[in-house]
């Protein structure tokens, strides 16, 4: 049985950072009163970088990016190996979301386990508290660093979570981090008090997606229509359409890029997109016959968070998945 790889992307997740570190996504808890909200924002980015949307549906419905059904066991309590958050209002989630040393070792038992469902990641030491030991040929852009003894942790524990925003070699003072509690964007990291402190990194790679059909099959099968494969399954119904977005902020009165695209390239029969800040719609797109929509806005002008709908269908009578995700415009530095 082959699992769906998704690869990361540190560019989508850089951008989530960008549109959230100075404020907090509503359609997700916030953890800032439970011991920081630092681990929930670095999960946040990370669930980003591999295609997560907004969409009630697809976070209440455990849909991709989230673990559900993790297998590789983590050192420390709880006994879960799942990774996942809740919709606002509705929960907490997990703790391998919620908290740093249980994210750190999710990332790294599921790594231990690279067939199975869930994201994998380079993980290793980055600082040792007095000297540099950021190994050499690491891209360190979208990564999260875990700091010992900092944040809502102690002693031996990694208790605080930081985004690397954007990274130049492995040189600390060419690193600039995003984090929650306390809520910052774009600091250089090696004039900051965490150089005090060891440091371990996680650097998403991808995720494996493991699906099983029905009865003795291990594979699903797809049918060939006019307009493209089918994304169910003509044995078990699976729905086999994964999508990825263009997170984005943007300086105003600039063209903003709205791009949305099926991750293996399988053709949809409509892609539509419709952007609205606030309640007011101010541009819409169609696409069809294609796997990707990539237009240019020239009406998303005005500073403000603006969320882009999309719908696919993956033929004329097939299903039709939604998403949502975000752009800003202006805000932040």
């Amino acid at each position: 049985m082959n699992p769906i790889t998704n690869f990361y992307s540190p560019a989508q997740a850089a951008a989530y950072a960008a549109i959230y570190a100075k404020e907090y996504n509503s359609k997700f808890h916030d953890a800032t009163l439970a011991g920081g909200d630092c681990a929930n924002f670095g999960s946040q980015c990370v669930w980003a970088g591999f295609g997560g949307d907004l969409t009630r549906c697809n976070i209440t419905n455990t849909s991709y990016p989230f673990d559900y059904s993790g297998t590789a066991a983590a050192p420390n309590p709880p006994a879960s190996t799942c990774w996942n958050q809740q919709y606002s209002g509705t929960g907490n989630g997990g703790s391998n979301w919620f908290l740093s040393q249980w994210l750190y070792d999710y990332a790294v038992n599921s790594t231990a386990s690279p067939s199975e469902h869930g994201w994998k990641a380079i993980t290793g030491t980055a600082w040792n508290g007095s000297a540099n030991v950021f190994p050499v040929g690491r891209n360190y852009h979208g990564a999260l660093f875990f700091v010992q003894g900092s944040g809502s942790g102690s002693g031996a524990q990694y208790g605080h979570t930081i985004m690397i925003f954007s990274a130049s070699g492995n040189n600390p003072s060419n690193m600039y981090y995003s984090a929650h509690t306390s809520n910052q964007h774009n600091v250089c990291l090696g004039d900051s008090d965490y150089m005090d402190f060891p440091i371990r990194y996680v650097i998403p790679t991808e995720y494996k997606i493991q699906t099983v059909c029905t009865g003795s099959y291990t594979t699903h099968s797809y049918p060939y229509t006019s307009s493209g494969y089918s994304a169910v399954c003509s044995r078990c119904g699976y729905e086999n359409m994964y999508m990825n977005f263009k997170w984005a902020r943007y300086a105003p009165n600039s063209s903003v890029q709205i791009q949305v695209s099926e991750i293996r390239s399988n053709r949809c029969y409509e892609i539509y997109a419709e952007v609205k800040r606030g309640t007011q719609k101010v541009d819409e797109f169609t696409v069809y016959n294609t796997s990707t929509l990539s237009s240019v806005s020239t009406k998303m002008k005005n500073e403000g968070l603006y969320t882009v709908s999309v719908r696919v269908k993956d033929k004329p009578d097939g299903i039709t998945k939604n998403y949502e995700y975000a752009v800003r415009v202006g805000g932040i530095e």
